[in-house]
């Protein structure tokens, strides 16, 4: 019954069409059959009251109210009990017809509907001997009186457990329908906020299946690809307005980044130019490939952030740096020139000699600084001249040269250097052992020591270790940065602007080869430079 409450207008109407029209087709045969073999018993008033109430019923229920339909099926039976009252010993099978109300009690309006049917079944099996006032006398009859009830009730239990049996399976569809929209919701608001936090940083995420499908992008990354020139409706996203780190170069279509990432690459952040000339910026691209812990792929992610204040920063101060050394250099060699006649003229005079002397070693310093400043800014452009060079003697000078600052400190310079002989530019080489070996005995302790390998393992290895302080974690990895200076430096109040191993680490990379620091708080740093033989790949700018 209550499932009847959730049915519209039409829907209901339905209903009854269903339940309704062939009990009226089966009324109107019956009084066509009437009609034909005994006209007297249509006219009779049981017969006119049952098939003029199916009439009226079937023509009300249309319009009938949800909380009244039961009236529809128990005024049915009525009426064929009204019918069957006079034409039970005229025609048989009259009752029949009441299969129909009876079913639809049983399966529309549950147990009260069953017990509703049972009792309509007997109302239509004994309306003749209701209005006869007789009993039946043979055991047929009593057969013929029962059987309608007993298949009224097993009918209408049928109904009404498939009726139950329906309700059940409709609450669990109900549930489970409530429990994806639910699950909808829930996965709408996640897919919400996660879009939002992806909109509110400034840093382009985009993520594709593996088919290629552009499955989402947050804001940044539609302005980015818009920026580049990318065709977004894809399938290729091609980038029209893609440059390499120069600049100058464009990237051809097939080294693009999305190609590469949706071609199931992946790459570390890439530095590149994209938009029109007059707006370009430059951005870092890195693409990640997503798989399920068995390797299945799921899709790539790309992120791109824009770096072009970055970028420009770095021009300038490399720019900066490089004119301010040039400016300072010019007029310090002059100073220098004039301050060494100067301790030639006064090297008699304790003074004043004195006294020039330290003028001069304080210009001195100034001019290294200077020179590693033109270094550092000149990193990436660095010219090697490469020349046959006994490394052991270039060391060993160093190390001789290094003696008495060392002594002075109180540290022991220890030194074990093998005959090597390597390619390599003598100039750029002494420049990583002096700032190795600087750099070691000014984080040596006094007691302590700093000692120097030389190695012909392919090619040349120098191992510089010192057993100072050492370095933490986060300061191992930017060791190697300009102008970076550890704790212990700063702390120790321990000179220079912290370009040594940022020159140390460009000059061995322009000869092909690597630099490695392993620090440890209780044992110290160690540097460990390799030069491969031959040089390793020319570098660029080699002469």
């Amino acid at each position: 019954m209550d499932r009847l409450f959730d049915l519209s207008l039409a829907e209901r109407r339905s209903w009854c069409l269903a339940w309704q029209v062939p009990v009226l087709v089966l009324t109107i045969a019956l009084d066509v059959s009437l009609a034909l073999a005994a006209p007297d018993v249509l006219l009779s008033a049981g017969v006119l009251l049952g098939s003029g109430l199916v009439l009226v019923v079937s023509v009300v229920a249309l319009w009938m109210p949800v909380r009244w339909l039961y009236l529809v099926p128990v005024l049915d039976i009525v009426a064929i009990a009204s019918t069957r009252s006079e034409t039970a010993d005229r025609i048989a099978g009259t009752n029949t017809s009441a299969l129909v109300p009876i079913i639809c009690l049983g399966f529309c309006f549950g147990r009260a509907g069953l017990v509703g049917a049972v009792l309509g079944a007997c109302l239509v099996s004994s309306s003749w001997y209701l209005r006869t006032g007789t009993l039946p006398e043979a055991g047929t009859e009593w057969i013929s009186l029962l059987a309608l009830p007993a298949i009224a009730l097993a009918l209408g239990f049928i109904g009404f457990a498939s009726s139950s049996l329906m309700d059940r399976q409709r609450q669990a569809l109900d549930q489970q329908a409530a429990d994806r929209d639910a699950l909808l919701r829930q996965v709408r608001r996640e897919l919400d906020i996660r879009q939002a936090v992806l909109d509110s940083v400034h840093v382009a995420v985009a993520f594709f299946t593996p088919e290629g499908k552009l499955l989402f992008a947050n804001r940044p990354a539609v302005e980015a690809a818009s920026h580049a020139g990318v065709d977004v409706r894809g399938p290729s996203y091609r980038a029209s307005l893609v440059w390499r780190a120069d600049g100058m170069l464009a990237v051809p279509y097939e080294e693009q980044p999305l190609r590469l990432a949706l071609r199931g690459e992946e790459f570390a952040p890439e530095l590149l130019w994209t938009g029109p000339e007059d707006e370009r910026v430059a951005s870092l691209m890195s693409a990640r490939q997503v798989t399920t812990e068995h390797g299945e792929r799921l899709g790539v992610v790309v992120v791109s952030d824009e770096v072009t204040e970055l970028v420009e920063a770095v021009r300038i101060r490399e720019e900066f740096l490089a004119t301010l050394s040039h400016e300072l250099r010019t007029p310090l060699n002059g100073m220098l020139g004039f301050l060494d006649m100067l301790v030639e003229d006064l090297g008699g005079d304790p003074t004043h000699g004195n006294a020039v002397r330290t003028v001069r070693d304080s210009a001195l310093r100034l001019s290294e600084r200077i020179s590693q400043l033109l270094m550092a800014s000149s990193a990436g452009r660095m010219v090697v001249e490469r020349n046959e060079v006994q490394v052991a003697d270039l060391v060993g000078a160093e190390l001789a040269r290094q003696a008495p600052h060392a002594e002075n400190r109180g540290v022991l310079l220890e030194g074990r250097l093998d005959p090597v002989i390597a390619s390599l530019d003598p100039h750029l080489f002494g420049l990583v052992v002096q700032n190795l070996l600087s750099n070691a005995l000014k984080h040596t302790p006094p007691g302590g020591t700093t000692r120097v390998e030389l190695r012909a393992v392919g090619g040349v290895e120098l191992i510089v270790s010192d057993t100072g302080s050492g370095m933490r974690g986060h300061e191992r990895e930017r060791a190697f940065d300009a102008f970076y200076r550890a704790a212990s430096a700063r702390r120790n109040a321990v000179q220079g602007v912290g370009l040594g191993l940022t020159i140390v680490r460009a000059v061995v990379e322009a000869h092909g080869g690597e630099c490695v620091l392993t620090s440890d708080r209780a044992a110290g740093t160690t540097v460990t430079v390799r030069i491969p033989a031959g040089g390793g790949a020319p570098a660029l700018g080699e002469a």
